[in-house]
């Protein structure tokens, strides 16, 4: 009993009706198998006949492949997909191990894998009943009856029946495929035979490789067919014939040799072997090379076979299959074998003898031509004689000869014999393919016609009025047709095959007499351009400057091409657009500004694609732009030739003619050898300016580094550099600004080209190119100034474009930043200007080295000369007024004087130390010996109490804790410049009150000194001390020194107010 799933019906069915249907159901089969045993016709007659039996409406029949799946056979697939396979382990297969029906009326809930059924309900399947078919104790398959949604539950009754039926339709379905199996063979067998006696009848070797090719795929029903010979050294092998390609991908298969037969496993093996070899997985298998070539990885099996004659190694057969993998059945390989050895044979005697006996024809055909042809040498002249004698031949009325335009795509009459004079050239054009002429160009084989209407339109086809008969055969010149030479009858003659086969052995000879008159004609030619493109190169070579070469450049681009239009583009290495250089025959007011993208219009097309554009016509072309221009000039045809150097395009050349369609190749190899001439002069004038132009540099540099040597003061030296700069690089102005060694703070420190007002502000480090360089510690370059993150809001700068900044280092130390800008628009800064101001950064960082180095020296040489000058006070006038004292102070302790003596002698001790306090005052001011071992805040507060106690006045000072310590330098300058100005109070205030305020601010020091005293008027000029003689001069070269900035505020009667603002750490340093 069968296996039962789902639900059965308990309906009992008759079972002599069920006999009677099973009886009727195997006669209409045994009916069909008579009638035809094609696996095709059993098949779809087994499932008709078994759902017939349980009055099913349809069935589904499974057979087991070579490799034991179970692929659905019923219905058929689409020719492109693979056939559906049940799932392994599923109830197809169970049904085939434990060979009983099953029943299943719900797919749904049945026990049936997810794969079985995915494939039943994309057929429509509810339930079924799945049968083994067995032939000859052989399970060949499984038949599914199927059930619908609308159908009735199957039985176990339904199952035996369908059952019983199975095994008679497993036999018919055997026997149809043991049938088929036969029949294949021999059709085999006679494609073999065929194959032999088509090789054997031909000399030609594509043709016989062909056919192999041909064969050999319906030898073995394979998808493609390649042969593949070896060289002459053995090692190699290269694609001849392919067959089973579409056209893309044969180009490839050709492509792919040739291939060292080292790297090649699969092949070697079979050549070295002597034997076929079969790679099931193609692409996986390690001996093949499938993963180095995208042409054949559609190939999933393939085999290859050896072609060896007398054990001469030939090359290979490969065959191969898409889709599954492919067996190769031993049939097929003995099949394959035997084709190979009789390929190899006929494939040799072609080689052999293959061309012998047309030979001695042609050397025939070519003798008698030549009579005809003489020494004729023109091409026009030959295909004039050619034409002539064709007509001779064949006693024929009228003869032409066409030759193929390609760029035209025509067949073109070079010359016509015997036509009316009504019938022009045009008349005779044609289309490849089109009438007798074109098939024959197309189709390579001569075309008879010999029917023609008697009711011709002269209007609309001429050329055949009165025509009876017309023979057409291709002109054929190494392998490639040419043109065709035609000859007509305007009698009853007509011609025949023989006819044919004459004109076609004239026309193989007078095609090669043809081509190689064209050839000598064009060698000729050549040898012309070639002269005149020397006596040009000679000429751009002769000239280094840019603008001849070009204008020379055009000159020979019009000369060589007879055009009257020639132009040159070159590409701005700034912007990378193309703008008109140079050109002839163009109104230069319509051309000279014209700039152009590249991948903009024709000129731009061939910068874009570094490829030459021949354009027939520029009216037609959708590329074409500034169409009002080209149609002003009158240009139809054109020329634009890209030039090269190094594989960078440098420019485009172009050339133009009024007529359409007027260039040859010829003119464009001219144009192409133009550019290559053009490049090499336009990359030497290049050369020649930019070394030019270095040379100015190195000029200019060299007088800078010379001036600037020459001046130490810091302030002119900046303003020499910047300037030198500007005018050297073509700029509007410039800046250096000076880093603060301890703060970080830039200053503008020297300007050129911009207002004072800006000289000596402080800039952020993120503001401006200069805060842009200190932010990055890098060059800087801007193409538009306000395109800056934060760029300076002044109203100078508002009509500022391109800028470049870089830094200004010494010793691997930021000092400066030196800048450069352009009110221009066009003016861009490139990479070489960026070096050049570089190389000047870092002049000027030397420069302001130096400059510093020889104002610390200076200050160094006045303390010196200060201190000396104090110690020669201490050593001579301050002793002696010290001995004086002395001699006087004894001389008065005389009781012998008088006392107007006594008196004199008083008066001269009070002057002697009077002016003993003056030369210690004096040495302290030149030796600020109040330092020594003390703060600044000591020093001040000393120097405050002393002045109040002398003078008698109140006398208050303020200041930071007394161990709080500045830099010596600091504290020197400080105290100087407050040694001043108490002496100016001293001296001329008449004071009665004096305040001095030492503040530390924001990493700055301020000092404050004011007096009540009588003041002055500032714009009266500067009150000075007399004894020391320094100043508000002294004092503000002091504050200078430390980066400070004196100010005094003074009024008649209203006192003076003295403040100092000194930066902490000490002097400013200040870069563009």
């Amino acid at each position: 009993m069968p296996d039962t799933i789902g639900r059965l019906s308990l309906e009992p069915v008759p079972r002599a009706d069920q006999l009677q249907l099973e009886i009727d159901a195997l006669t209409e089969l045994s009916e069909a198998l008579q009638s035809g045993t094609a696996i095709e016709h059993v098949l779809p007659s087994v499932a008709d006949k078994a759902a017939s039996l349980v009055g099913a409406e349809d069935a589904l029949i499974s057979l087991l492949d070579d490799d034991g799946i179970l692929r659905l056979a019923l219905p058929h697939c689409e020719e492109d997909q693979e056939p559906a396979t049940f799932d392994v382990g599923g109830h197809a297969y169970l049904v085939a191990r434990n060979p009983r029906p099953i029943v299943v009326n719900d797919i749904a809930t049945g026990p049936i894998s997810d794969c079985d059924r995915d494939i039943l309900r994309s057929h429509g399947i509810t339930g079924f009943i799945a049968v083994p078919m067995v032939s000859r104790d052989r399970l060949i398959g499984v038949l599914h009856i199927c059930q619908r949604a609308d159908g009735r539950p199957y039985t176990e009754t339904d199952a035996d029946i369908v059952a019983a039926f199975a095994g008679q339709a497993a036999i018919a379905i055997d026997n149809a495929h043991l049938y088929a199996e036969s029949r294949e063979f021999a059709e085999r067998l006679s494609a073999l035979l065929e194959a032999a006696t088509e090789m054997s009848s031909s000399v030609e070797l594509d043709e016989i490789l062909r056919r192999v090719c041909e064969r050999a795929r319906g030898l073995c029903h394979a998808d493609t067919a390649a042969i593949v010979r070896l060289d002459a050294s053995g090692t190699r092998l290269t694609t001849t014939e392919v067959a089973g390609y579409s056209p893309d991908r044969e180009l490839r298969v050709r492509a792919m040799g040739p291939i060292l037969l080292t790297d090649d496993a699969f092949c070697r093996e079979a050549l070295e072997n002597g034997r076929v070899v079969h790679a099931l997985d193609y692409q996986r298998d390690p001996r093949t090379i499938a993963r180095n070539y995208k042409a054949v990885d559609d190939l999933r099996s393939a085999t290859a076979v050896p072609l060896i004659f007398r054990d001469s190694r030939i090359g290979l057969l490969i065959v191969g299959w898409r889709g599954r993998p492919r067996q190769l059945h031993e049939q097929e390989r003995e099949l394959l074998e035997t084709l190979t050895r009789l390929a190899a044979v006929a494939y040799e005697n072609a080689r052999l003898i293959g061309a012998n006996s047309t030979r001695a024809q042609e050397f025939k055909t070519l003798f008698d031509l030549s009579v005809q042809a003489a020494s004729e040498v023109d091409p026009q002249a030959v295909i004039r004689a050619t034409t002539e004698a064709a007509k001779a031949l064949l006693a024929a009325d009228r003869a032409s000869l066409r030759l193929y335009d390609a760029r035209q795509d025509l067949l073109v009459p070079r010359h016509m014999s015997g036509y009316a004079p009504l019938i022009q050239a045009s008349h005779l054009n044609r289309k490849p393919g089109h009438g007798t002429v074109g098939r024959a160009f197309v189709e390579r084989r001569a075309i008879i016609r010999s029917e023609y209407d008697d009711d011709i339109d002269p209007r609309e086809r001429p050329e055949q009025v009165g025509l009876k008969s017309n023979l057409s055969v291709p002109l054929m010149s190494r392998g490639r047709a040419i043109g065709v030479l035609n000859v007509g009858s305007m009698r009853a003659r007509q011609f025949d095959t023989k006819d044919a086969e004459l004109l076609q052995l004239f026309a193989n000879q007078a095609a090669l007499l043809i081509d190689n008159a064209q050839l000598l004609s064009d060698a000729s030619a050549h040898a012309e351009r070639l002269e005149a493109l020397g006596r040009v190169a000679a000429m751009l070579n002769g000239s280094l400057e840019l603008e001849q070469v070009l204008d020379a450049i055009v000159g020979a681009v019009g000369q060589l091409t007879l055009a009257t239009f020639s132009v040159c583009f070159l590409v701005d290495e700034v912007k990378g657009d193309l703008y008109y250089a140079a050109g002839r025959g163009a109104r230069r007011e319509l051309w000279k500004n014209l700039r152009l993208r590249v991948g903009q219009g024709l000129v731009g097309h061939a910068a874009a694609t570094g490829q030459p554009l021949r354009i027939p016509d520029i009216r037609a072309d959708p590329r074409a732009v500034r169409t009002d221009l080209d149609e002003s000039e009158g240009l139809r045809a054109v020329i634009y030739t890209p030039v090269t150097v190094r594989g960078r395009i440098i420019g485009v050349l172009g050339t133009g003619r009024s007529s359409p369609d007027s260039f040859s190749d010829a003119d464009l190899q001219v144009m192409t050898a133009l550019a290559d001439h053009a490049a090499t002069a336009i990359t030497n004038a290049r050369l020649y300016d930019r070394a030019e132009s270095d040379l100015k540099h190195l000029n200019s540099l060299r007088e800078v580094v010379e001036s600037v040597s020459a001046e130490l003061d810091l302030r002119p030296l900046l303003d020499k550099v910047v300037r030198h700069a500007v005018q050297l690089m073509g700029a509007d102005g410039g800046t250096v600004s000076l880093i603060h060694p301890h703060t970080g703070e830039a200053r503008l420190n020297s300007l050129y080209g911009l207002p004072s007002d800006l000289l000596d502000t402080i800039v952020p480090p993120d503001t401006g190119l200069v805060g842009q360089v200190l932010a990055t510690r890098a060059p800087v370059s801007v193409d538009r100034y306000f395109d800056l993150p934060r760029p300076h809001e002044h109203p100078s700068l508002a009509t500022v474009r391109a800028g470049v900044a870089v830094p200004i280092w010494w010793q691997d130390a930021l000092i400066g930043v030196f800048a450069l800008f352009t009110r221009d628009p066009e003016r861009r800064f490139v990479q070489t200007d960026i070096d050049t101001l570089a190389t000047f950064a870092k002049h000027a960082a030397i420069a302001i080295t130096n400059a510093r180095l020889y104002e610390e020296s200076q200050r160094l040489a006045i303390a010196e000369e200060r201190n000396r000058m104090a110690r020669e006070i201490h050593d001579t006038l301050a002793q002696g007024l010290i001995g004086i004292i002395l001699q006087l102070e004894l001389a008065e302790l005389d009781s012998g004087l008088s006392d107007s003596v006594r008196q004199r002698i008083g008066r001269s001790i009070q002057l002697a130390r009077e002016n003993l306090a003056e030369a210690r005052r004096t040495m302290l001011d030149l030796r600020a010996a109040a330092l020594e071992g003390r703060s600044l805040t000591q020093a001040l507060e000393r120097l405050v109490f002393d002045v109040g106690r002398e003078l008698g006045v109140k006398a208050e000072f303020r200041g930071p804790p007394a161990d709080e310590r500045f830099s010596a330098r600091i504290e020197t300058a400080v105290y100087r410049i407050a040694q001043e100005a108490i002496a100016n109070v001293r001296k001329h205030a008449g004071a009665s009150r004096l305040d001095v305020e030492l503040a530390p601010r924001d990493n700055h020091l301020n000092l404050t000194i004011q007096d009540d005293g009588r003041g002055f008027d500032p714009t009266n000029g500067r009150r000075e001390t007399v004894s020391s003689g320094f100043g508000l001069r002294s004092m503000n070269e002091r504050a200078s020194l430390v980066g400070g900035r004196l100010t005094v505020a003074s009024r008649p009667g209203g006192g003076t107010r003295v403040d100092l603002l000194v930066p902490m750490e000490g002097q400013v340093v200040v870069v563009p």
